[in-house]
């Protein structure tokens, strides 16, 4: 019994980069207008204070694409 010990040759090569940068995140949402989607499906409530639903929303995608 004959066995190779040769790795095929790959058809492509996969290259991957870190994403860890969010305040670039956060401007290529903003360009995209992300955060105003969000609040246009859902209206804040009135007692609201603070960041808009789509800000959150927002922070925490780039949170999750870290």
């Amino acid at each position: 019994m004959v066995v190779s010990t040769t790795q095929p040759t790959p058809a492509f090569q996969i290259t991957t980069e870190r994403l860890d940068d969010v305040p670039l995140l956060m401007t290529q949402m903003e360009y995209m207008g992300l955060p105003d989607l969000p609040e246009q499906c859902l209206p804040m409530h009135g007692n609201w204070q603070g960041l808009s639903f789509g800000w959150i929303t927002s922070a925490w995608c780039a949170h999750i694409n870290q």
